[in-house]
Order: C-alpha cells, then sequence, then structure tokens
C-alpha cells in the first residue's frame, strides 16, 4: 500500500494503526515529504506500520493534545526522519522501532524525541555516518536501553542548540567524532527524581566547539582519552551538575580557550596552564559573555601555571565581612587535594552596581583597604596569583596565603610598591 500522509484527527479516542507483517510505501508523488501526524485534540495514539520512505519523512505532533504520539515504525530507504519540522509547539512522538534498511539522518526540529530501544533505531549500522541532528532548543530524551553509540552515530546540534536528556539511563560517546556542532548542547534531565544521569565522553571529540550546559542532576564524565577540546565553556550551571574527570589521571588541563565555569562540583583534579584558558566560579554563557559571581566546588586538587587565569567577579561593594556567592563575590573550594597558584593570574571583574563604582570612582568604599576570601584549600596553598589588572591610582589588589585560604586583598600603594604582586 502506498500512502502520503497518515493524520491522526482530533477525536479524543486513540487510534492505531498496525499492519501486522504487512508494510506503506509512503511516496509523496514529487518532491515534498511525506507525513505522518497526531493532531490538536488527538488523545495518544500508535502508528505501528513499517515503511518504506520513497521521501523524507515528516513526524508532527500538534499541541495542545496528547503529550506522547507512539511511533514504534521501522524505517527503510535512502531518506531522512524529521520531529515536529515547522511546529515550534510540538510535542513528544515516542519512538523505538529497529531500522537497519534505513541510510537517512534525523532531524529533531522542535520539541523532544522520546526514545525507546536500542542502537537500531537510528538506521543502518554501516553505511556511511548516521546524524541525529537537534534544533532550537529540542532535544533527545533516551528512555530506552541505549547505553552507548555504534561507531556511524554522531550527534550534531544545530542552530539554536540542543540536548540530551539522560533520564537516568547513563549514556557513553565511545568513538571518535560523535558529537559535532557550534551551538550549545544542553545535558538535562526530567523532574522524576532521577539520580543516575552520566554522560560519558571518552574519545575525541574536538569537532563540537558549541558550549557544554550542564543542567540538574547531569554528569559530563570525561575518560582517560575523552576531550572536547574546542568548546569554548563547560558550564556547570547548577549545584547539582557535576564535571567528572577523575580518569584524567593527570587532572583535567584546562585547553586554550576553554572556560570552565559555574557553581557545581568538579571531580577530580584541575589545571590551568595556559594563558588562555580560564576557571570561572559563577554564572557564565556566550556570546557576550555574561556573568556574575558564584561558588565553584573542586574535589582532587587545583593547579596554575603558565599565566593560567582565574576569573573574579565581585557584584557588590562588600568584603569578606559578607558571604560569597551569586549577590557578593566569587570564590573556588577546594575540598580535596593540594592548590598550587605558583605561575597564575587573577583577572578582576565588576560586575553588577560595582561596574559603575570601581576603584577609579569617588565612592566613599573603595577609599579603605578590603579583603575577601577568594578560595579555600585543605591545606596551605602554594604561592599566590598575580593580579593582571589590579592596578590603580594609589592603590592596588595583590593576593596572599593566610592559612588554608587565599585572599585579595585592597590596599594602599606604599612608595615602591611594583603594580604586578604577587
Amino acid at each position: 500500500m502506498t500512502v502520503r500522509s497518515i493524520t491522526i484527527g482530533g477525536s479524543t479516542n486513540a487510534f492505531s494503526v498496525n499492519l501486522g507483517s504487512g508494510s506503506l510505501t509512503m511516496d509523496s508523488g514529487g518532491a515534498g515529504d511525506v507525513m505522518i501526524q497526531q493532531n490538536t485534540g488527538s488523545a495518544k495514539s500508535t502508528i505501528a506500520a513499517n515503511m518504506t520512505l520513497n521521501n523524507d519523512l515528516d513526524i508532527i505532533n500538534r499541541a495542545p493534545g496528547a503529550a506522547y504520539f507512539n511511533v514504534s515504525s521501522a524505517f527503510s530507504g535512502n531518506h531522512n526522519v524529521l520531529i515536529n519540522p515547522g511546529v515550534p509547539t510540538g510535542g513528544t512522538p515516542n519512538m523505538g522501532g529497529n531500522s537497519p534498511a534505513l541510510t537517512g539522518n534525523f532531524t529533531i526540529c522542535y520539541g523532544q524525541w522520546l526514545f525507546n530501544g536500542g542502537d537500531g533505531a537510528f538506521g543502518c549500522l554501516s553505511n556511511g555516518t548516521r546524524s541525529i541532528i537537534i534544533s532550537n532548543n529540542a532535544y533527545l530524551r533516551n528512555n530506552g536501553s541505549l547505553s552507548s553509540f555504534t561507531t556511524n552515530r554522531q550527534i550534531v546540534v544545530g542552530i539554536g542548540g540542543g540536548g540530551w536528556s539522560v533520564h537516568g539511563k547513563n549514556m557513553t560517546l565511545s568513538y571518535p567524532a560523535q558529537l559535532a556542532g557550534t551551538n550549545t548542547f544542553t545535558l538535562l534531565t526530567d523532574a522524576n527524581g532521577y539520580t543516575v544521569n552520566v554522560f560519558t565522553v571518552s574519545s575525541t571529540n574536538d569537532g563540537f566547539a558549541g558550549t557544554m550546559l550542564l543542567a540538574d542532576n547531569v554528569t559530563l564524565k570525561l575518560g582517560a582519552n575523552g576531550s572536547i577540546n574546542n568548546s569554548p565553556l563547560i558550564n556547570l550551571s547548577t549545584v547539582t551538575s557535576w564535571f567528572d574527570v577523575t580518569n584524567k589521571l593527570s587532572g583535567y588541563a584546562i585547553p586554550a580557550g576553554q572556560v570552565l565555569a559555574g557553581i557545581g562540583v568538579i571531580t577530580g583534579g584541575v589545571n590551568v596552564a595556559n594563558a588562555t584558558a580560564k576557571i570561572h566560579p559563577g554564572a557564565y554563557s556566550l556570546p557576550g559573555p555574561t556573568n556574575t559571581p558564584g561558588i565553584l566546588n573542586i574535589s582532587g586538587g587545583l593547579s596554575f601555571a603558565n599565566n593560567g587565569v582565574y576569573a573574579w567577579d565581585l557584584n557588590q561593594l562588600k568584603d569578606s565581612a559578607y558571604a560569597p556567592g551569586t549577590t557578593t563575590y566569587a570564590q573556588i573550594n577546594v575540598t580535596n587535594g593540594t592548590v598550587n597558584l605558583s605561575g597564575g593570574t587573577l583577572a578582576i571583574n565588576f560586575t553588577g552596581i560595582v561596574s559603575t563604582n570601581t576603584p577609579s570612582s569617588t565612592n566613599a568604599f573603595w577609599k579603605s583597604g578590603h579583603t575577601w576570601t577568594i578560595l579555600t584549600a585543605p591545606t596551605p596553598p602554594i604561592g599566590v596569583l598575580a593580579v593582571s589588572n589590579g592596578a590603580y591610582p594609589n592603590w592596588v589588589f595583590k593576593t596572599q596565603v593566610s592559612g588554608n585560604t587565599l585572599q585579595l586583598v585592597y590596599t594602599q600603594l606604599s612608595r615602591g610598591m611594583a603594580v604586578m604582586v604577587r
């Protein structure tokens, strides 16, 4: 049987299209796409007929209506499958068929694709690369048995960014070049209380050049050979965002041009050993950048060298008499391992009200000395950080070790004091 489209109407009854051992040939009769859709007002329905695609296939779940649209078909043919194309309010096709004879790609245009099943749902296991393109802040939710990709699978983060909902199912990119794109890739989970949400990159994925954004209750883990070195930003956006680099036996070396930022937890050591590598406690987003202070936690040690940068924000005219946080000033809290600051640089950034009341202004706050605790450690830090931009008329910023902490001090410039002070 050859058809151009299948539409489930606006009835509150649920329908099922099931041909048993039979199949459909989907053919538009021209250059246009074929389509299966669940319309506004429909109950959750099911398409279980296997399909040979003579054109690209659009799968659409129109809102408002049933949150899910079950599509358990197996697809074959050299054509693409698009989820909710042109439908920004699109819902969630729930798909899990096995399609080893499909040599096209999948694009999640809007909404989400709730994925059930194994790797075969993404098409042929050979014969070129099968791309999963995620755009417009859509995402794929792993609701099946998938824990790793075959070598010819690749996630491509398209225009508007996209995400992967780990959904309590650990996922590993085991092979090189399985993540690509220049837009923001968000790791997230749903609100069902899942606590095991680990997304592992265990091989070289330096072709990805977008922001890696970690949301609530997710872990990004790097294997011993895992890398996303051309990502300009790894952002631990919440206190329950985790970046696990324990497999990096010498610590995670922040690559040149990358910012490691946020308010979550890094497990494993961190090395900031390049003048264009930055660690930034607090909110940080591109483009811009836009940033505010925060507290970043590290369990595994921290070291600086070769002018590696600690990017520090002050958001209010308050010093260590007040606690650090999102409304005051930034801090790094190292809970395990040693801290070596020798050769590193502190770059001060004034945000909020401070951006218009800097030390060069006549604000009374800057007419007296101040101290901020900007890093805490289990043992006294080794060395101090040079302040790259801390000189003002008659006043200067410098760093000093006090017990198990590193302090930033604003003090009057004494006769003969150097501008760059460690």
